[in-house]
């Protein structure tokens, strides 16, 4: 069964250096192409994707590539940080909240 893992990590700072910290996985059972993004250094690329725990919704897309194991199926870990928003987000869920709020 062909299997890809796709990994969203987030590099923290620490005193000792940088923890990655894994924000979440998707796993693709019997599919043989992912779309990746590929991170060009003249523009910016973000995804959106909520993972559980973590508020923000919006994130900045470092960097892309596959983790070599022989072992294991095909893995690439995506590296993303928070997005830097000039002005506050509002999401949807927040609008409709205070929308609907009596």
């Amino acid at each position: 069964m062909q299997k890809i893992v796709i990994r969203y990590v987030k590099n923290v700072s620490v005193s000792t250096g940088i923890n990655q910290v894994l924000l979440g996985q998707e796993i693709f059972d019997d599919i043989c192409e992912a779309l990746i993004p590929r991170v060009d250094p003249n523009s910016k690329a973000f995804l959106v994707k909520k993972f559980h725990g973590v508020e923000n919704y919006r994130w900045d897309i470092e960097s892309v590539g596959q983790v070599p194991n022989p072992n294991a199926p095909i893995t690439y870990e995506v590296i993303v940080s928070q997005y830097a928003a000039a002005q506050p987000i509002v999401y949807l869920s927040t609008t409709q909240k205070k929308t609907f709020a009596p």
